[in-house]
């Protein structure tokens, strides 16, 4: 039996076609490079990110050939979200890569388009397709040695989930493998929390990790010159997003339309703390579940967001109680959206959401600088765009992660007005906004006079 070789491709490619050709057909194959480090990884899991055009699913499916080949136990499940696009995707490649290897003699499958996509080895080893459509699915994965997922990034962390706890067989040393490019992978997905955050949920903690980033630049099956061409295409011909796609970076959220034009992540998010000498201003809004308040503090020309409360499924006198616990030793001053004070705003016994506060907190009338009316969307703009223009802004990226978003993502429509997005996503309530809307309208509306 031809044992698989692999062999750099670097040195592969030193062959004259012939020879190419019967290499491969004596079990000797070329990889790329970059993936060598990883041929005989032992860890759980792998992941294998980057840019387009790297090669990293070749990679893998041969990997995975020879695992089978060598003849111990052998189950793969491999899979993409959707199972419609299995098909065209990783079952394609594993059958053109069997058959560009001379390796057809040894499996059995079928390409028709009704098969079943079981590709079954003569030593009794399988590769078995799965989608993720319904999680609940996922749960029939049946003693896997290996779990190969294309496109891990439209995956649920969910799924995920599911898909690990199935790699738990006492037959063979079992592994999961995850391939995603890295463009669509955005600041909040969960693989960025799970694996490239200091945040990993304690129940994947303990999981041994290897992390390969690959890029087009490393195939060296491709003309890169007219590859770079194709990427120029797949971004529009524009530039960011060309050389986002290009150089394997992570995917950035595009709001062509922002709310809030002059924030700028790398200028105005740092961690702050409560400094005793400055008043702690709060911020209310009051018409979202969860009820919000901004906790910030400023000084002239400085601003520090402290934190913003949500409390989901909670009213104004457990918010309070939060303030108070946090907060309640410092000098408070009170704002925020001024239908806070309105009839309609009433919450029991004749009492308004601001005398609640007032009554709460046990604050004196010159604390509580609640608005008459709130300035119109357009006026409130120009000031919010002023003040992350002129003043020295510090918001805290841990405790204020609900206002960060809203900064980045907050959109005008053509009409002035704000886009609405999802009311039952806390992040997409653009509650967050408000609040540090109304605590500038309150403290800061004079730098108007001076842009």
């Amino acid at each position: 039996m031809r044992l698989p070789n692999p062999v750099k491709a670097s040195q592969f490619l030193r062959l004259t076609k012939d020879l190419q050709v019967i290499a491969l057909h004596n079990g000797i194959y070329p990889v790329n490079d970059v993936f060598f480090p990883v041929i005989n990884d032992e860890s759980k899991i792998l992941l294998l990110y980057g840019g387009y055009g790297s090669g990293k699913s070749v990679f893998e499916v041969d990997k995975l050939i020879d695992e089978c080949l060598a003849g111990d136990y052998f189950r793969c499940f491999y899979g993409r979200k959707v199972m419609d696009t299995v098909r065209i995707s990783v079952f394609l490649t594993l059958t053109d890569r069997i058959t560009e290897r001379g390796l057809e003699s040894r499996f059995t499958y079928s390409k028709a388009e009704n098969s079943s996509m079981i590709i079954r080895c003569d030593n009794g080893g399988s590769f078995n397709p799965f989608g993720a459509d319904n999680s609940d699915k996922l749960k029939s994965v049946k003693d896997p040695s290996h779990i190969l997922c294309e496109e891990l990034d439209q995956f649920t962390l969910k799924d995920f989930g599911v898909l690990i706890s199935r790699l738990r067989t006492p037959k063979v040393k079992s592994k999961f493998i995850g391939l995603f490019n890295t463009t669509t992978v955005k600041k909040d997905h969960w693989i960025k929390t799970v694996f490239f955050s200091d945040k990993t949920p304690m129940e994947f903690s303990e999981y041994s990790v290897t992390k390969l980033f690959c890029n087009y630049t490393d195939n060296f099956f491709l003309n890169k010159k007219e590859y770079e061409q194709t990427l120029w295409i797949s971004a529009g011909f524009n530039k960011q997003k060309f050389q986002e796609i290009s150089q394997g970076l992570w995917g950035v959220e595009e709001n062509e339309q922002p709310f809030v034009y002059t924030y700028d992540e790398k200028k105005h998010v740092a961690a702050t703390t409560v400094n005793p000498n400055w008043e702690v201003k709060l911020s209310f809004d009051f018409n979202v579940d969860p009820i919000s308040c901004y906790v910030g503090q400023d000084n002239g020309n400085t601003i520090r967001g402290i934190e913003m409360i949500k409390l989901p499924n909670s009213n104004i006198y457990d918010l309070c109680d939060v303030i108070k616990a946090k907060y309640g030793k410092y000098l408070l001053l009170v704002t925020g959206d001024a239908t806070g004070r309105a009839r309609s705003a009433l919450v029991k016994d004749n009492l308004n959401y601001f005398k609640i506060i007032k009554a709460q907190l046990s604050l004196g009338d010159r604390q509580m600088r609640q608005p008459v009316s709130n300035p119109t969307l357009e006026e409130n703009r120009v000031l919010v765009n002023a003040a992350f223009h002129w003043l020295d802004i510090q918001i805290d990226p841990d405790n204020c992660q609900g206002l960060i978003f809203d900064l980045e993502n907050v959109k005008v429509l053509a009409d002035g007005s704000i886009e609405k997005q999802d009311r039952n996503d806390p992040k997409k309530q653009q509650d967050a906004l408000a609040c540090f809307r109304y605590y500038l309208n309150t403290f800061f509306k004079h730098i108007l006079k001076f842009t």
